[in-house]
């Protein structure tokens, strides 16, 4: 796969998102992170915090992931992470980092992270609407919900996107590349 202007976007590997549901992906997207850098790929790091009165509070009464700890980076990525955007939707498209994406001409959005049915599904979503190419690496996403919505979140996305934007980091990254 060609990676025009590419940037991993890293989506609310946090704490309040990370059970036993999700947390089994660290690993790949710790991984996945290293093998970005190797080729000169910078990662994105978002970090969702839930706002008092924010829609999640007032239409579905969710009032989690406000504060510390819920909030902080899983420390596997301390080291990992240094741009990190707060943001208080599901996108990662906040305005700050749609002008990282223009001053740094990304073309190829990467993303993983958490959770496949929303906050990876629609910041996949608004790249594709803005004309950038969105990449889903499949086994570093997860839902906190469990595998099964996890899964119809990729489905989804294949619609959504279409289903060549949808693979895997040995696919994206061919075991032929030495720096695989």
């Amino acid at each position: 796969m060609e990676l025009i202007g590419a940037v991993l976007v890293v989506v609310d590997m946090q704490t309040g998102f990370l059970n036993d549901n999700s947390k089994s992906i660290i690993p790949a997207v710790v991984a996945l992170i290293d093998k970005c850098a190797r080729r000169g790929i910078p990662s994105v790091f978002t970090k969702f915090i839930n706002q008092p009165e924010s829609p999640y509070e007032i239409l579905m009464g969710w009032q989690r992931v406000r504060d510390s700890p819920e909030t902080d980076l899983h420390t596997a990525f301390f080291s990992r992470a240094e741009i990190v955007l707060e943001k208080h939707f599901y996108t990662a498209f906040t305005s700050e980092f749609d002008d990282l994406v223009r001053k740094n001409d990304w073309r190829s959005i990467l993303i993983s992270g958490v959770s496949t049915e929303s906050c990876v599904l629609k910041t996949a979503v608004d790249a594709f609407e803005r004309g950038l190419r969105p990449v889903v690496i499949g086994e570093a996403c997860a839902s906190d919900i469990g595998p099964d919505v996890h899964r119809m979140g990729l489905e989804i996305l294949e619609v959504l996107i279409g289903k060549d934007q949808i693979t895997s980091a040995d696919r994206l990254f061919l075991p032929t590349d030495p720096d695989n």
